[in-house]
């Protein structure tokens, strides 16, 4: 029985040869998807490193756009309450423009108003 089959594979030893590759490089391409570490979570909750495959990648990377493109809106937005916050600052203190004199006036303004507000207080006291 053995020596047929023997000789059945010594006579289509090409085919079965060729057959054997095909069958191993399928498993390999069908079975080693590749894969990189992650950009977002590098690691896994166990401290392993977590791998991602293409499709994976991609998704974390248009997140990352998101998050990014989020964080620069709030912080043109938070800039732009700040230059208004300071635009109304300015007006109220100088009346619209910020220059030394205007400035000078409220500050003096401010020393006296602390003055009067200090003497009335210490002579309650008495």
């Amino acid at each position: 029985m053995w020596s047929k089959i023997w000789s059945l594979i010594k006579k289509h030893r090409i085919t079965i040869v060729c057959m054997l590759t095909a069958v191993i490089l399928w498993g390999y391409a069908a079975g080693c998807t590749p894969q990189v570490q992650s950009i977002l979570h590098p690691e896994s909750l166990n401290g392993t490193p977590r791998w991602v495959t293409s499709p994976e990648l991609k998704l974390e990377y248009d997140t990352f756009l998101l998050r990014y493109e989020y964080a620069v809106g709030d912080l043109e937005m938070q800039a732009e309450r700040a230059s208004k916050i300071t635009q109304a600052i300015t007006t109220l203190a100088t009346g619209g423009v910020a220059y030394l004199p205007g400035l000078l006036q409220v500050l003096l303004g401010a020393g006296v108003l602390s003055l009067v507000a200090d003497d009335v207080r210490l002579r309650r006291k008495k």
